[in-house]
């Protein structure tokens, strides 16, 4: 019985690693994306 738990364990913290690595990727899309508009925006500041 023991041995199930662990095991059950496991599963739960391989599914809440899964779970952080896909937030860790949006959040490094979304920081991309934020860099790329700011660099349009000093781009459009740069030309007034």
């Amino acid at each position: 019985m023991e041995r199930t738990l662990s095991q059950l364990e496991l599963k739960k913290e391989q599914a809440n690693l899964e779970e952080f690595k896909k937030f860790s990727d949006r959040q490094g899309e979304t920081c991309e994306d934020l860099k790329r508009e700011n660099e349009g925006w000093e781009h459009r500041y740069m030309n007034l």
